[in-house]
């Protein structure tokens, strides 16, 4: 427990709490992870916070940082408590290392506003950088707030991961967590969850009352358990000998038998609870119950001592204390108690009224003698005096007590009192600074402002408080504030008031996309298509709308919809478009395209007509769609936005209509063209520093364009920092398909099965965090295919398992005429089947998968795989299909021509297959050797393991038993290597039975 007043901080039946918060901490200095949660839990006043901030010097002492922030019961919609937390060290701390802020601006680029955003007090750190963004910021920001999130929690990562490391860690103190919103949950789980590799060196403490199991707080302590190691120290009320060891402290010079009395006496009266104890003790001392001589001894009142009762409820307790006070405190505590954990003491001289002539520092003065405020030590190192710094209540309790002061059914007219008087004081940078405390007390008594005029420019307040609460991530009190917004205008508020309601419900729709409340945005939606003056006054909500369906996988709906804008922004998409018109489009856009040279192309004028830029943004949400759900206007999406870049200039997305572009010409065979437009791609994007769209870029350059001519073993660095960027600029669903992609990628280049599983796993794990439906579907059959050769299924050759159950995917895609669904699922039927060598199965699903590549096979890899499989399945299982074989190789011979080692490996193996299969020995066997060293320079072991199985059953059936042994023996050894241990116990089974 603590004792204050103090040179030093005691801390009474602790000592092994302590050390468990120490071991923490030196663990988060030299473990790989560095980065740790401990949830200190316990009844109120039991000394949560005094353990926690017992760190503060062990941290400093290891060169780091101790931070802390505190939730408010009261004040829950205007928290920002983790980025408050971080900007006092920022503001502390940063200005003082020059080299650090130079590395944090070239980390975060034009992310830097949103991080501002998130924590204001870092501005001043970044002056030029905001000046530099400011022109750009609204349309970046607010019109496309489903990226925001994302965005700003990328920054807000990168960031910590520059400010923070194993060699100074940081300390995270977050008190009262059980009073934290949903949006403070969230970065608590990216913080420990993220997969970034340089966030390090974080340890994040939580403080806690101890709630029911159906409290928000339990439920996502249990859900985050799934997935983090959570260290609980749970805290219960001391003994009654340390009630005694405590009162033996405060007051050395009483007699042994005084002591004894009293600590009975306290300790029946607090149950050992150390903050019932002080306010019991200050309490008697008040009543001149205990009396401290001058002398320093002390001694009691035992006849009156023994007449105190006992109050069964602390906070009752504390109010009959406060009550006691003079009106003059107990007013200011009132109105103190709603300003928040920490307030500054201007703000509470806007509040209170001055009576007799009483200044309000006096009073905060009285009221810190008490025992009842306290300056916060956080901040009293920088306030140059007491009238500037910042006050708080001395424990959560007490700002609880003093807010049961103000009647119940006054409560809404003390908050609106309250919200006016800070409005009508506080100048425009207070008022930026402070909007959400003076808005969510406008609010509260909302239900009083009767005047029109003044209901309106509340309701502007609760806009740019929605917005700001947006910018941070809060996007449940961002919601409550629109709502509020939109129920002060009124029913009448399109006639009143069209352009606010206009931007209030855009603002809503946009937030209940993030928030997953598409029920509310359709309401929002259709009440913008029913009361908005002109079409251009619906592009947002049918934007925002068509965002909703198709995250929702209806995309057939959200094709429509998008279809119908175009036609109104005067770029209309035909309702069938057949091949030969795809043929037709192609042609067209190489012959615009050849006029332009690669340095005209990107000299272009930027798109200024602001119904093309929404075409571009319509189109590039499209493409996505349409390509999902295999609807062949997606290439007709591709060339429809480069014909209007190179008609009305060059954008943003035009970089990622090129992108697509760039993987359909490698399709059709222009692998050299496709390349050099997949460049320009990203050039165009760094020529708009349109980092939102950079990682969409990455991705489909580095998994579409350039694995037709580069390994994808070369390809994985690019692959894995694609997948950062497009996370960390809050594209979401990109990432996600990206990351999916290197995934399944790996398992190509032959890293081991064991770790490419155990990637897949966690990666499954994001994609459900992440509600990630679409990839999830198209994920799980590889993953599943991954767990069936590593053991984790009862049937090798049923995708039925942890993650899938194949009758179920295989009837949900045909429902839905998923054909990229049911060919990336048969797919990895057929690679599971044949490295299980049963080949019937196998040769059936890659026929199958081979009937629907057309839907998938801009995937370089992928095609390879299917057109390889597709091969080897006419050669190796029932009667040989010759002809069908030669056609496979013939396409993997074409798709070769201007990238020659990149299937060398599939292209030997199937000629071996090939010569085998008319009994051409020598040749056969040769090209079974190159196959084997080509497997073995590249590292890609299952592989090698392949194609000495292959070639020992070759050896086997022209009778060359030992040679065919001593391939299948290397094949055991490699297949081992790789962690397939399935596969080596069907090997060892068929050779204890002779069956080659």
């Amino acid at each position: 427990m603590k004792q204050d007043g103090g040179p030093e901080d005691i801390l009474f039946a602790r000592a092994s709490q302590r050390q468990i918060l120490l071991d923490a901490l030196e663990q988060v200095g030299s473990s790989a992870n560095g980065r740790n949660l401990i949830l200190i839990s316990g009844d109120s006043g039991t000394g949560k916070t005094a353990l926690a901030c017992s760190l503060q010097l062990p941290v400093q002492a290891a060169g780091g940082h101790f931070l802390s922030g505190k939730f408010d019961q009261i004040q829950q919609k205007s928290q920002n408590v983790i980025a408050n937390a971080i900007g006092q060290y920022a503001s502390n701390k940063l200005l003082q290392d020059d080299e650090l802020v130079q590395s944090l601006k070239q980390s975060l680029g034009r992310d830097t506003r949103c991080l501002v955003d998130m924590i204001p007090a870092l501005a001043e750190l970044f002056p030029q950088e905001l000046d530099d963004d400011s022109d750009t910021r609204t349309n970046e920001w607010m019109q496309d707030m489903t990226t925001l999130q994302s965005r700003t929690r990328g920054a807000f990562l990168k960031f910590l991961s520059g400010i923070c490391s194993p060699k100074r860690p940081l300390v995270l103190l977050l008190d009262d967590l059980q009073w934290a919103s949903k949006g403070d949950y969230q970065i608590i789980r990216d913080l420990l969850t993220t997969t970034a590799e340089d966030l390090q060196g974080i340890l994040l403490v939580g403080a806690c009352r101890v709630v029911d199991g159906d409290h928000e707080l339990a439920r996502f302590i249990r859900d985050l358990s799934k997935t983090v190691s959570i260290t609980d120290v749970v805290l219960s009320n001391i003994s009654a000998s340390d009630v005694q060891c405590y009162l033996v402290s405060v007051f050395p010079g009483m007699e042994p038998p005084d002591i004894d009395t009293l600590a009975k006496m306290v300790y029946h009266q607090t149950d050992g609870n150390f903050f019932f104890i002080k306010q019991f003790l200050a309490n008697l001392l008040d009543q001149k119950l205990i009396k401290v001589h001058r002398d320093g001894m002390a001694s009691l009142d035992k006849p009156r001592l023994e007449e105190q009762a006992k109050s069964d409820d602390v906070l009752h307790f504390i109010v009959a204390n406060l009550r006691r006070l003079s009106p003059e405190i107990q007013s200011l505590l009132q109105s103190a108690s709603c300003l928040g954990v920490n307030f500054g003491l201007n703000l509470l001289e806007y509040v209170v009224i001055p009576s007799n002539g009483i200044a309000t520092m006096d009073l905060v003065e009285s009221c810190a003698k008490k025992g009842i405020l306290s300056l916060k030590s956080t901040f009293a190192a920088s306030s140059t005096s007491l009238s500037t710094s910042e006050w708080g209540f001395a424990h959560d309790r007490l700002q609880q007590a003093s807010y049961v002061l103000i009647p119940e059914e006054s409560k809404e007219a003390f908050h609106l009192s309250l919200g006016r008087s800070l409005r009508e004081k506080m100048s425009k940078i207070e008022l930026e600074k402070h909007l959400l405390l003076v808005t969510s007390h406008l609010v509260h008594g909302a239900r009083l402002i009767n005047s029109q005029p003044e209901r309106e420019e509340v309701a502007a307040l609760c806009l740019r408080a929605g917005q700001k609460s947006a910018s941070q991530c809060n996007f449940d009190d961002a919601g409550g504030f629109i709502d509020a917004g939109l129920s002060l205008l009124g029913e009448s508020k399109w006639t009143g008031n069209y352009e606010l309601s206009l931007r209030l419900v855009n603002a809503g729709a946009e937030i209940c996309y993030v928030r997953v409340k598409f029920d509310r945005l359709e309401e929002l939606a259709t009440e913008v298509f029913r009361n908005a003056r002109c079409f251009e006054d619906t592009i947002e909500s049918h934007t925002t709308h068509i965002f909703a369906l198709g995250s929702r996988y209806r995309l057939e709906e959200a094709i429509a919809e998008g279809v119908k804008v175009l036609d109104q922004l005067g770029e209309p998409l035909p309702d069938s478009f057949s091949l030969m018109a795809m043929r037709l489009e192609h042609y067209r856009t190489r012959r615009l395209l050849s006029k332009y040279t690669g340095r005209r192309l990107l000299d272009l004028p930027p798109m200024k007509d602001p119904k093309k830029l929404a075409s571009m943004r319509i189109l590039n949400l499209l493409y996505s769609y349409a390509f999902w759900s295999n609807d062949i206007r997606s290439t007709l999406i591709t060339y429809r936005a480069i014909q209007m870049s190179l008609e009305y200039g060059l954008c943003a997305m035009t970089g990622v209509a090129f992108s697509f572009y760039a993987g359909y010409l490698c399709l059709f065979g222009e692998i050299d063209q496709g390349n050099n437009y997949g460049d320009i791609a990203l050039r165009i994007i760094d020529r708009f520093h349109a980092k939102q769209w950079s990682g969409r870029v990455a991705i489909t350059v580095n998994s579409f364009v350039k694995p037709w001519k580069n390994r994808l073993d070369e390809l994985q660095p690019a692959m894995d920092s694609a997948y950062k960027l497009s996370f960390a600029t809050g594209d979401t669903e990109y990432a996600m398909m990206g990351r999916a992609l290197a995934v399944t990628y790996r398992f190509k280049t032959g890293v081991d099965l064991r770790t490419c599983y155990l990637a897949s796993v966690e990666f499954r794990e994001q994609l459900v965090h992440h509600e990630q439906n679409v990839v999830l579907t198209l994920f799980q059959p590889m993953l599943q295919a991954m767990a069936n050769l590593y053991g984790k299924s009862e049937n090798a050759l049923v995708l039925t398992g942890s993650f899938m159950d194949e009758a179920k995917a295989i009837a949900a895609a045909k429902k839905d005429n998923n054909l990229l669904a049911l060919g990336v699922l048969y797919l990895a039927k057929a690679i599971t089947a044949f490295f299980l060598s049963e080949f019937e199965v196998a040769a059936e699903c890659a026929r199958l998968s081979g009937d629907l590549k057309k839907a998938w096979n801009m995937s370089a890899p992928m095609a390879f795989m299917q057109v390889f499989f597709e091969g080897m399945a006419h050669l190796v299982s029932g009667k040989p299909n010759i002809r069908g074989a030669k056609g496979c190789l013939r396409e993997l011979r074409a798709f070769s021509r201007l990238a020659p080692t990149v299937l060398s490996f599939e292209i030997n193996l199937l000629e071996a297959e090939l010569a085998a299969t008319k009994g051409k020995v020598n040749f056969a066997l040769e090209k079974f050797e190159v196959a084997i060293a080509v497997a073995q320079r590249r590292g890609v072991t299952h592989e090698q393991a392949f194609a000495c199985e292959r070639a020992a059953a070759f050896m086997s059936k022209v009778g060359q038993s030992e040679k065919a042994t001593q391939y299948l023996d290397e094949a055991v050894e490699l297949y081992k290597s790789w962690g397939c241990d399935r596969k080596v116990k069907k090997i060892e089974k068929q050779k204890s039975s002779m069956q080659l």
